[in-house]
């Protein structure tokens, strides 16, 4: 493959309504910096709506943009689903007045959360809205999971059957009066792929990518799609060699997809809205048209 690599790495920009088409496109680009970002790095939201950033774009679409090779070939190890942790994201409903108090502004802080996975500390990520994420969940027959808010001296526990590699389990948290309940909303199993496919046009398909490159471009017209990689210790070009690498152009048109340990070398374009980013790198551009995108670390 015949590929100039970009060493840019991302920031969000997102613009605002333009009149024309290439104003439109020109505003919400995302520009890189010579810096690679960490893991615990985000991209920031500005705005901008000049029509002269076209031809920025075009000049960093230049470092990005591959060869002319028509045959696209997967070197990805093989497919079979490999020792991969489960992930658990939560959301805490702000619903009742035994729940007012516990969300603070996004610029404050979140609520204390203690989770415990089969009696064990486990460690919570949030984001800005205060949802949270849960890696690291060794799969089993069974995990007991116990989320505990200390500050309202409250507690609920439920028991995950049959958790498996890769799994995406999203939960939601309800307090109550006195109360704390825990309802499992969605489980996503991903089922073993034999490379990127070009299109997904099905709600609801999860699936596994070992690690590898894929050349190929994917374009995603499926509500809740899924797609769990494999994950290098960091976002270092050294280190791209352990991850699922993803070198082609990604356009998400639909909604809630999620993006679990994947290495994004090409320009990602998200249409769709409450799309989720987890453990994820970013080589290129992320233009963003839809609403509340997570990049979670």
């Amino acid at each position: 493959m015949k590929c100039l690599r970009s060493a840019f790495s991302v920031d969000i920009l997102k613009g605002t309504e333009a009149s024309t088409e290439a104003e439109d496109f020109a505003g919400r680009f995302v520009h890189g910096r010579m810096n690679r970002p960490s893991l615990d790095q985000r991209g920031k939201v500005m705005r901008i709506s000049s029509l002269a950033h076209l031809f920025l774009l075009l000049y960093l679409s230049f470092f990005l943009a591959c060869g002319s090779d028509e045959t696209l070939q997967e070197e990805a190890s093989d497919t079979s689903l490999r020792t991969v942790s489960a992930t658990i994201v939560g959301t805490i409903a702000n619903g009742g007045a035994a729940a007012q108090g516990i969300f603070q502004p996004a610029d404050a802080h979140c609520p204390e959360v203690i989770v415990m996975l089969n009696g064990s500390p486990a460690d919570i990520i949030f984001d800005e809205d205060c949802a949270f994420l849960i890696t690291d969940v060794e799969p089993s027959e069974t995990v007991v999971l116990r989320i505990e808010l200390p500050d309202q001296g409250i507690s609920g526990t439920i028991e995950l059957e049959d958790v498996v590699e890769g799994e995406l389990i999203e939960i939601l948290v309800e307090v109550g009066f006195n109360s704390l309940a825990i309802a499992v909303v969605r489980r996503e199993e991903p089922e073993p792929a034999d490379g990127l496919p070009e299109v997904i046009t099905e709600n609801k398909v999860t699936i596994f990518l070992p690690t590898g490159v894929y050349e190929r471009n994917l374009t995603v017209d499926g509500n809740k799609f899924t797609l769990v990689g494999e994950a290098g210790s960091s976002c270092d070009e050294d280190d791209l060699e352990d991850w699922t690498v993803i070198q082609g152009e990604v356009v998400i048109n639909k909604n809630k997809a999620t993006f679990r340990n994947i290495a994004f070398e090409g320009p990602v374009e998200v249409r769709g809205n409450n799309a989720q980013f987890i453990h994820c790198c970013f080589d290129g551009i992320l233009i963003l048209f839809g609403n509340n995108t997570d990049i979670d670390d």
